[in-house]
């Protein structure tokens, strides 16, 4: 009699047993993907670090005016030639007689 009522007990824990078995197996995965995207997400940021940075140096005078001048072959003007026109201000109606 004791034995019926203790097998449903048994096949419960069984179940309970294996569940938890796999839960882990899953848990186990999901954690080594979540490792693997983490450090392709550094290696992305890292990329992108050395882009920004190789984008600061390609965009600096220093280097942008010599090569435009090789490629577009001309010379720069010196400071004294270099004549700057303002624009006019222009006066609010307010202000106007």
């Amino acid at each position: 009699m004791m034995s019926r009522k203790l097998l449903p007990l048994i096949a419960l824990l069984l179940v309970l047993l294996f569940t938890n078995m796999w839960l882990a197996y899953r848990y186990t995965l999901l954690k080594r993907e979540l490792v693997a995207i983490e450090e392709h997400q550094n290696r992305l940021l890292e990329e992108n670090k050395r882009i920004i940075a190789a984008l600061s140096i390609l965009r600096s005078p220093q280097v942008v005016i010599p090569r435009a001048q090789q490629r577009y072959i001309f010379d720069l003007l010196d400071q004294d030639r270099i004549i700057q026109i303002e624009k006019p201000l222009l006066l609010d109606e307010s202000t106007q007689p």
